[in-house]
């Protein structure tokens, strides 16, 4: 309900296959219908974020520090909202027929929170940057909810599914998934979609870094630098950041007169803060040494370095970019072992 992003679900090896489909199939009833709730939400257009209308101090949420192992098996302790009773079988089906009644009575009874109100959220923003927003108001579903009311007097939760499955077919995604099924379309759309340079489509094992990364251009065809003024300023981290960073490299005499600092670049932001705290090491420090930077590509579509190609540039710091298909060469390569 924040912001978008990309979200990693594990599975216990321990787990039914009942409690797996139970937890995929929750994910599918948010992302359908999850969006329906937003009237139940304020919008904090200084966070850009949603806050529920109700009390919600998560009375009944467990957290990790409250599992324990200590009698050879997962126990919860602490924890009044959490009931392991093995006898008792949980009822997977009756709590989305649960959901769905919840759903719909939130929405015949949005009409009390709201009443005859007509405000239109999209307007709290203002007008030269609403082209940046990738959500959608309580207001705009509210919209949408009267004409699902005027269209079914009675409503069913059948009548929602149906409206959605309509309602997605002719929305604009702000991206399109890919279908992995078929490996070359996703290679084509990753080379569509980079305009890769052609020397970067070589096969991996003919790469040679000296040849295709010159310090401060890496693999991208702008070699021009960037002026001295035009430089982004050097940035100075908080002060116990730099007293630890100080301490480790004292202590492990990790940095010594002259050397080469070459740091792995992901885009995270523990590899962008540390090349922004050795930047400004190198300008403060009694110490000289060298800085740069490199990140390989590996052209999967869940990330995409590119950006920091021109981020570099403006840091003035030698930068190598490789591009390198990890993921087919694994394809091709791996054999139950590691690359």
């Amino acid at each position: 309900m924040v912001r978008m992003g990309y979200v990693r679900v594990n599975f216990s090896y321990f787990m039914s296959q009942e409690e797996i489909d139970y937890i995929l199939d929750s994910i599918e009833f948010v992302s359908k219908y999850g969006w329906l709730f937003l009237p139940d939400y304020t919008f904090d257009k200084e966070q850009a974020e949603f806050y529920c209308r109700v009390d919600t101090d998560h009375k009944e949420r467990n957290w990790i520090g409250e599992i324990n192992y200590s009698k050879g098996v997962m126990n919860y302790t602490n924890s009044n909202a959490f009931v392991n009773d093995k006898d008792t079988k949980f009822d997977y089906a009756g709590v989305f027929k649960e959901a769905e009644e919840i759903l719909v009575n939130a929405i015949k009874n949005y009409h009390h929170i709201y009443g005859k109100s007509t405000l239109d959220q999209r307007e709290i923003i203002d007008e030269e940057f609403r082209h940046l927003v990738f959500y959608i108001y309580p207001s705009e579903v509210i919209e949408e909810i009267e004409s699902i009311c005027k269209t079914h007097k009675d409503l069913k939760f059948d009548d929602l599914k149906e409206h959605v499955a309509e309602y997605q077919d002719f929305v604009d995604m702000p991206f399109i998934p890919l279908d992995f099924s078929s490996s070359r379309g996703t290679n084509q759309a990753l080379e569509e979609d980079r305009n890769l340079p052609e020397e970067s489509k070589e096969p991996a094992d003919e790469y040679d870094l000296e040849e295709n990364c010159l310090p401060g251009f890496g693999a991208f065809e702008d070699t021009e630098a960037v002026p001295k003024e035009e430089l982004l300023p050097v940035i100075e981290p908080p002060k116990d950041i730099l007293k630890y960073v100080g301490e480790a490299i004292k202590d492990f005499k990790m940095i010594n007169e002259g050397d080469g600092v070459l740091v792995a670049l992901s885009g995270g932001k523990d590899s962008l803060s540390l090349i922004n705290i050795l930047r400004y090491l190198q300008k403060k420090a009694p110490v000289k040494f060298k800085l740069g930077a490199v990140t390989i590509d590996p052209k999967t579509v869940e990330y995409d370095p590119s950006p920091l190609k021109d981020y570099l540039k403006k840091l003035g710091i030698p930068y190598f970019y490789e591009v390198d298909n990890l993921i087919e060469r694994a394809e091709k390569s791996m054999d139950n072992n590691s690359i």
